[in-house]
């Protein structure tokens, strides 16, 4: 037990020293980690951990750490864990603040124009991810509509303005989005509905043995037992 402690608030202390994006773009990172490279967690336990850090407030990458941290090492290990991926750029954070003091403006705008090469990064990341979950999913098709109709109702405006900018353009479509919270309330009602009604079809689907009523419509009534011969 200890050593798995020890073992996850290392793991979780460098990926919040690496993980730059924060959010979202921190899980191909901890998938890499508890997944790919030490193997502790499986792909779908890794799965339902995601999700639930999806739909629940905080930060993803704490939430991460400490449920991954609560099944390798117990309620310790989701404390530290949580605390060992925070603390790292908590402590970045500072040090950038008073650096920027020190630096002034041109420091500043040297940290600007290296987080655009970070953020470009971020994406790759995150669209190498995407690919590989649609392609690994029991049916790739319905996985990548579902993929494009969120990401049309929650940003499609941007992407027409990213389009335009690269076009020389500036498109504006004015287009009613969707905030991320919608989005998981509408998908879990989905499918809190579509479980209910698979589970109310097998259940109905199921074949029931009865036996037919007399004429009169009463049930059978047994007869005296027949002697023996």
């Amino acid at each position: 037990m200890a050593s798995a402690l020890l073992r996850h608030i290392g793991s979780m202390a460098k990926l919040g020293t690496i993980g730059f994006g924060g959010g979202s773009a921190l899980i191909p990172l901890f998938e890499k980690e508890l997944v790919q490279r030490r193997r502790v967690l499986g792909e779908e336990e890794f799965t339902r951990d995601t999700v639930v850090s999806n739909v629940t407030p905080g930060g993803l990458p704490t939430k991460l750490a400490g449920l991954s941290g609560l099944r390798l090492a117990g309620v310790p290990g989701s404390v530290l864990g949580g605390f060992a991926a925070t603390a790292p750029g908590t402590a970045m954070v500072l040090g950038l603040v008073a650096l920027f003091g020190i630096l002034g403006p041109d420091g500043v705008l040297a940290i600007e124009f290296a987080s655009v090469g970070i953020s470009a990064y971020v994406v790759v990341v995150l669209l190498e991810y995407v690919v590989r979950l649609i392609r690994t999913a029991p049916r790739p098709w319905v996985a990548a509509a579902i993929t494009v109709a969120v990401a049309a109702l929650t940003g499609l405006d941007d992407l027409a303005r990213l389009l335009g900018l690269a076009l020389g353009q500036e498109w504006e479509l004015s287009l009613p989005q969707l905030s991320s919270v919608a989005i998981v309330v509408v998908a879990l009602a989905l499918i809190i509905l579509f479980s209910l009604l698979t589970g109310w079809r097998r259940r109905w689907a199921q074949p029931r043995l009865h036996r037919p009523p007399d004429d009169d419509g009463a049930p059978p009534v047994p007869g005296p037992p027949t002697p023996g011969v």
